[in-house]
């Protein structure tokens, strides 16, 4: 099922993960937005030196000339390797909760006049579910996957915005939130305690109104950039006390619950 998002009457992105279609929103091995297979929108040089993988759903269709040379350079790179090493944990809560280390990424290439909107979703990595072995301090398989979350497209406030823009600053998706809340009308992103997720970042380019582009070949104007690092598994409280301790020394709001240092 593929659905097409308006702004401004204009159709600018057919996102798999917009619909509530269950197998579009498959497993991160079985979707087909992520193949691994490379395309014609090759990461630049900066992307290969900060080690990010560019993952562009629209790989049958030739991608717009505005999206071309788009890049997207993962920041804090350094901290999301640390917390990947241990296996990232997010919480999620009823009212929701923001993400530590807050995703932010560095634009590179997008055209200076020329508008985009950004937006994540998040997709299964897989069909399981976990749970956290205190005696081995590890993740283990607990069973199969709850049926899949209501998936939802966060999009960023600052959108849409001219390449410009979006490229004079880091772009921090700060006000994006977690929650397991099934029935959330807040517009946060929905998932399942106990599960793995990988992020995707996508840019979307928006046609001037004018132009002839048409709903069938919209594929052609998103391109999405997967950083594996960013995967994570939501919980309701941390497990792994090694993320507790990394998150609180890390997160400048998490000062409170840190040890007072006797040379402060």
């Amino acid at each position: 099922m593929r659905k097409s998002i308006r702004q401004n009457g204009r159709p600018f992105a057919c996102l798999q993960s917009a619909g509530k279609d269950r197998k579009a929103y498959s497993p991160l091995d079985q979707a087909d937005a992520l193949s691994l297979e490379d395309n014609d929108s090759r990461p630049t040089e900066n992307n290969n030196r900060n080690s990010t993988h560019n993952k562009n759903h629209s790989s049958i269709n030739s991608i717009s000339p505005a999206l071309t040379n788009a890049g997207a350079i993962l920041e804090m790179k350094h901290l999301w390797d640390e917390f990947h090493s241990l296996g990232t944990e997010m919480i999620v809560t009823k009212a929701g909760r923001r993400m530590f280390p807050t995703f932010q990424v560095k634009l590179c290439g997008l055209d200076l006049h020329s508008e985009y909107m950004l937006m994540m979703d998040f997709v299964p990595v897989d069909d399981k579910r976990y749970r956290y072995a205190f005696h081995s301090s590890s993740w283990v398989v607990a069973g199969k996957a709850d049926p899949v979350s209501p998936p939802r497209i966060h999009v960023h406030p600052d959108s849409p915005a001219t390449g410009a823009q979006w490229m004079k600053q880091t772009v921090s998706f700060d006000k994006l939130k977690l929650t397991n809340n099934q029935l959330d009308d807040n517009g946060h992103i929905i998932l399942n305690s106990m599960h793995r997720y990988q992020p995707r970042f996508h840019i979307v380019y928006l046609p001037p109104k004018n132009s002839n582009n048409s709903e069938e070949s919209c594929g052609e104007n998103f391109k999405t950039f997967v950083f594996p690092e960013t995967a994570f598994t939501a919980v309701t409280a941390y497990q792994n006390h090694r993320i507790t301790q990394l998150k609180i020394a890390s997160n400048p709001f998490a000062k409170g619950f840190r040890d007072c240092d006797p040379d402060d």
